[in-house]
């Protein structure tokens, strides 16, 4: 049999080598059966070639009785080489003819309870590991602020001291951005540019101009493009321009 995704090709030869039936049928194990326990074959010998689908299919044929053998993919590919033209039928021919004169080489397949323990098992050390790094990344995370972690248990990491929580809430005010401050509303647009006009300092004139842009209705993205800083700057700039004013900063 030469086992594909959806179909799977069958070839049937006598002791002598002839074909008595080839055909192809889905690749599900019902299937298989249904065509290969048919009262008109005796058969000594069933070759599945170790695959992606070999242990499902492998345990369904076993199941039902039939004497299949799961063969080594690479001696396969080695005996079916000297076929001139390849493809599922003539693979299947190949496979046939290797089981006749019995050159197979069988291997082990794992059983279904096996294999879902596999992969019980492999599941679990997944997600133990995501969890490890997740906790080691907490960790980083709040390092940075001075503050240690301590144990962690199932559901939560454990109570942190009343401490923490100021030393995170001044790391915030420190480090966070928070909503958007309003310009004082005692300058204007125009004020601003006649400001920037007249000083002689370009840094200065560069924040004037950017701030305008808020005055103007422009948003503190067109203000960031005309000073040629990032959001944060900007904001530091209408802090200091609403306590300072226009020549504090």
């Amino acid at each position: 049999m030469d086992v594909a995704v959806k179909e799977t090709a069958i070839c049937i030869v006598d002791e002598t080598g002839a074909i008595c039936s080839e055909g192809k049928v889905p690749s599900h194990p019902e299937d298989l059966v249904r065509v290969l326990t048919d009262p008109a074959w005796a058969l000594e010998r069933i070759g599945l070639e170790a695959g992606l689908l070999s242990p499902w299919l492998f345990s369904g044929l076993a199941e039902a009785g039939l004497p299949v053998t799961c063969i080594e993919t690479r001696h396969t590919k080695a005996f079916l080489k000297a076929q001139p033209n390849k493809s599922d039928r003539i693979d299947a021919r190949g496979i046939a003819q290797m089981m006749r004169v019995n050159l197979s080489r069988p291997v082990h397949v794992k059983t279904l309870p096996s294999q879902k323990r596999r992969a019980l098992l492999t599941a679990r050390k997944l997600l133990q590991e995501k969890a490890i790094a997740i906790d080691n990344d907490i960790r980083g995370l709040l390092r940075n602020f001075v503050l240690k972690v301590g144990m962690v248990g199932a559901v939560k990491f454990a109570h942190p001291h009343p401490r923490a929580y100021r030393s995170i809430h001044a790391a915030n005010g420190r480090f966070a951005m928070g909503s958007a401050v309003l310009l004082r509303d005692d300058f204007d647009g125009t004020g601003l540019r006649q400001l920037a006009r007249q000083t002689k300092d370009a840094n200065q004139a560069r924040r004037l101009l950017a701030l305008a842009t808020n005055y103007d209705g422009g948003s503190r993205s067109d203000a960031a493009r005309i000073g040629s800083v990032t959001l944060q700057i900007v904001r530091d700039w209408v802090l200091r321009f609403n306590e300072r004013g226009p020549t504090g900063w």
